[in-house]
């Protein structure tokens, strides 16, 4: 029953035991007035029902031609309109070939496997589509809270980027481009690579041979009575600031007089009195026109915290003598 139904709808025409009258036109209406018997309208109920078992095995409309010509005759009035079945049966098939098209295409597009990667657009097709879907927000219900309000279009948002970012990467693995890569963000408070390490360690034990040798320098010269040069300044581990401070301070050509060695030693001890040391020399800084402070022994105006945390958070390439 429900194949016939569909027939019918499919043709056009209503249920034969719907319609107790003549399916052709008249001159005056559109539609005829004369009844059609019961018999014939059962008849055609018959025909169309094997109609529709054909059409389920898959057979050409155009092989049924001689079918749909009954029906047709069936249902049009004996008295005025038999002659319009012929003109009524080719419309039928014509309908029903559309019809089966149609359906067809629809039962291979179910067919094919569905992908979740869309069709390459062109860029200002594409561009038109983001800025109509960034532009197009759907109202969140009513009843909701703020916090609620706020919540759903955050998620909208991340939603949309998560969108952006897969068609991206889509276009890159479509056009075989490679997928770019965010450069290491360097920290301060991280070693980083191995070989940063080794370098750390190689400058930390040339820093202390170095040392070592100055300070048999200086009692040599100490001895002799002659008065220390100012020593080159030395590029000094990144990682130990608190050992460059100690060592410097117990070796006697970091100063010009004994006056400023002991400064220099009991402010090595004393955190707050590291504000007013210099960050090369370790030497005191004096006030020198009101708010600059100056070493009297190599003229730099940066402190001592000032110079460890420059030295600390740089990278070693930039690292470089203060004098250069």
């Amino acid at each position: 029953m429900a194949a016939v139904n569909r027939l019918c709808q499919d043709l056009g025409i209503k249920h034969p035991l719907d319609r107790s009258t003549c399916i052709g036109y008249g001159k005056a209406k559109p539609t005829c007035g004369m009844a059609v018997a019961e018999a014939s309208r059962y008849a055609a109920l018959n025909g169309l029902e094997k109609i529709c078992n054909a059409l389920a095995q898959n057979t050409d409309p155009g092989s049924l031609r001689r079918e749909l010509n009954a029906v047709a005759h069936l249902l049009h009035c004996k008295r005025w309109h038999q002659d319009q079945a012929e003109a009524k049966s080719q419309q039928w098939e014509a309908r029903l070939h559309r019809t089966n098209v149609h359906r067809q295409q629809q039962q291979e597009q179910w067919r094919q496997p569905q992908s979740f990667s869309e069709p390459a657009r062109e860029p200002h097709r594409q561009r038109v589509s983001n800025r109509e879907s960034s532009s197009t927000r759907i109202d969140p219900p009513t009843g909701l809270s703020q916090s609620e309000r706020n919540a759903l279009e955050i998620q909208a948002q991340t939603l949309q980027m998560l969108r952006q970012m897969q068609s991206m990467l889509e276009e890159y693995q479509r056009n075989g481009l490679p997928i770019p890569q965010s450069p290491p963000r360097s920290t301060s408070s991280s070693t980083g690579s191995p070989e940063r390490t080794r370098l750390l360690v190689e400058n930390t034990s040339h820093v202390s041979e170095v040392e070592t040798a100055e300070s048999d320098n200086d009692d040599n010269d100490s001895e002799s009575g002659d008065e220390p040069d100012l020593p080159m300044i030395l590029f000094r581990p990144i990682s130990e600031p608190r050992q460059r401070r100690e060592s410097t301070s117990s070796s006697s050509s970091w100063a010009s007089t004994s006056s400023t060695a002991s400064n220099r030693s009991v402010s090595s001890r004393s955190s707050p009195s590291s504000r007013s040391e210099c960050g090369i020399c370790l030497s005191r800084l004096s006030r020198v026109r009101a708010q600059n402070w100056t070493c009297d022994t190599c003229h730099n105006k940066a402190h001592l915290d000032c110079f460890d945390e420059w030295v600390a958070t740089s990278p070693e390439d930039n690292v470089r003598c203060i004098y250069w």
